[in-house]
């Protein structure tokens, strides 16, 4: 009985012959001496050539099947081991290692940040005290005691100059030591420059005064000037006051002309009146002398409104003192004698025991200099005069120069410099 297809005899297959052998084991030979150097030169190895391998299909039925061909036709396909291949590691991205240390070097930053600010609720804290109605000075060395930073602000105000409105924070919070406390102190009322009257119409120089600030306390005196126009005033012009401050305006009301008519009638036979006039001008009255009120302890604007009321006029004077400022604490006359209308009183108004205020430098060039001496003095700056040489009359004994020059402002009992005129012999 033939045997069945799928169970064909395989005949026993022949070793491969030696030098297939020796081909195949060169390759992964331990000895690096019989070793190929490399993949080149094992391609070089002598090999028999391949043969294509037979397929063998499925069973089939008998009457299909055939049988296998003799071993002897049947071809070996030998099988060569591939060489081994060097394996290159892949090059390292050095990226991800340095973002990791970027990361640890911020995360190292913000720890010593966290573990060694200044957190305010483990400062230590203070209760800001009530310096209000205090003198600015005495308040800050108060608060700098205390461990705050002061810092001052002024603004006007008709309290005494130099005395603390208000402060922030206020008085009884908690704050911060070494935290800012700002106090807004007063730098007395708002001022204004006096301006120059003379030779305005009495609507003119009230106006004047109305954009600056100031009132007109207008009196009519007797003048050969026109009715109606100023002829002085206290102030003097260029004077820097408070700004509310009365201003004595003097308006002239003309001269006083009075006309007398005499009739002289003779009878005769015809009675004929004859009758002659006479017109002449009436000097005007000599100055009635009026008592000096008591205007010690009074404002400086209640003051010059009392002396007004009697026809005299308030001259200003700053002095240092303990009263607050703005308090008249001297006058000349004193209280109780008598003054001609329309003199001027002096009274001596005070501006604190420290401050010392500014004034405006008045324009006294083209003016005498006894006049221009005078008029510094007035507001309180003092005079130096140097000559200088003249070739024209009319600049003799006249200032041709000022230093510094007018409405600037220096501080009370500041140096003026003027250049008076003296005309080359």
């Amino acid at each position: 009985m033939s045997p069945l297809p799928f169970f064909r005899r395989r005949e026993p297959v022949e070793p491969p012959p030696d030098e297939v052998t020796e081909d195949v084991a060169r390759p992964g030979e331990e000895d690096y001496v019989v070793r190929p150097e490399d993949e080149a030169a094992t391609e070089y190895i002598v090999r028999p050539e391949d043969e294509p391998t037979e397929y063998v299909g499925p069973p089939v039925a008998e009457e299909y099947a055939e049988y296998a061909p003799p071993a002897a036709e049947r071809r070996v396909t030998r099988v060569t081991e591939e060489p081994p291949r060097r394996v290159v590691p892949p090059e390292r991205n050095p990226w991800p290692w340095l973002l990791a240390l970027l990361l640890l070097v911020l995360g190292g930053i913000a720890a010593a940040y966290f573990l060694t600010r200044d957190d305010d609720e483990s400062a230590a804290t203070a209760t800001v005290p009530n310096v209000v109605g205090q003198r600015a000075n005495a308040a800050t060395a108060r608060l700098r005691a205390d461990g705050f930073t002061p810092v001052t602000r002024r603004q006007y105000s008709n309290e005494p100059r130099g005395e603390v409105l208000r402060q922030e924070p206020a008085a009884g919070r908690t704050l911060r030591e070494g935290g800012t406390v700002t106090l807004f102190a007063s730098r007395g009322a708002a001022t204004a420059t006096v301006p120059n009257l003379r030779g305005l119409s009495e609507a003119e120089a009230a106006s004047e005064l109305t954009e600056r600030g100031l009132r007109a306390n207008v009196f009519r005196v007797p003048s050969t000037e026109p009715d109606g126009t100023v002829v002085a005033q206290n102030p003097a012009a260029d004077e820097v006051v408070k700004k509310g401050s009365a201003v004595r305006v003097n308006v002239s009301r003309g001269q006083t002309t009075t006309t007398t008519e005499t009739t002289t009638t003779t009878t005769t036979t015809t009675t004929t009146p004859t009758t002659t006039g006479a017109t002449g001008a009436t000097p005007p009255p000599p100055p009635q002398a009026v008592d000096v009120p008591d205007v010690v302890g009074q404002t400086e604007a209640d003051a010059a409104a009392a002396l007004a009321d009697v026809g005299l006029l308030a001259d200003s004077y700053p002095v240092a003192a303990q009263d607050p400022s703005g308090t008249v604490v001297a006058q000349r006359p004193a209280a109780g004698g008598t003054a001609e209308e329309g003199s001027a009183v002096r009274i001596n108004v005070s501006i604190g025991p420290d401050a010392r205020p500014e004034r405006a430098v008045p324009d006294v060039t083209g003016v005498d200099e006894r006049v221009a001496r005078a008029r510094l003095r007035r507001v309180g700056l003092t005079v130096r005069a140097i000559p200088r040489t003249v070739t024209k009359p009319d600049q003799n004994g006249v200032v041709i120069l000022q230093a510094p020059n007018a409405g600037l402002r220096l501080q009370l009992r500041a140096q003026v410099t003027i250049y008076v005129g003296r005309l080359r012999p």
